[in-house]
């Protein structure tokens, strides 16, 4: 939490999102091209760890500054419910993948989804209009 509130309110939180979910692609990367031993394995949960650290704090903090008083409980009712899916459909779709063509096929197929994801985020800070206010909300506020 230090580095997120050191962070925090410097940058638009679409950056630090894009910044992490593209860490992690590059972690991802790093597991089918580096030698496997202990240090590269110490190396890419660290990194891996740090990519969600800068990306998931503020992923709350954009959906929560998208919203008012009416809608907050809809919008995290939406991000819930896409968490909870995400956890389910994740370990079946990565096993089909791991059984069609190994675990190498599987970092290659995240890599690239946090290639993509990571450039639709970036995407997304580009078309939110630079005159709209951004009604920064402070991570700490929301945990």
């Amino acid at each position: 939490m230090v580095l997120v509130h050191k962070l925090d309110g410097k940058r638009h939180p679409l950056t630090y999102i894009s910044a992490g979910v593209l860490l992690t692609g590059i972690t991802f990367v790093f597991l089918n091209i580096l030698p496997h031993n202990a240090w590269i394995a110490v190396l890419i949960v660290v990194m891996i760890t740090f990519g969600e650290i800068i990306a998931m704090p503020f992923m709350n903090s954009f959906w929560v500054s998208r919203t008012n008083n009416s809608n907050r409980g809809s919008y995290a009712a939406i991000y819930g419910m896409s968490w909870s899916a995400a956890q389910i459909i994740a370990p079946a779709v990565g096993a089909r993948i791991i059984t069609a063509g190994g675990f190498d096929s599987l970092w290659w197929v995240f890599a690239g989804t946090c290639l993509f994801v990571s450039t639709g985020y970036y995407i997304l800070k580009k078309l939110i209009k630079k005159s709209e206010p951004i009604a920064v909300t402070r991570v700490d506020n929301i945990l």
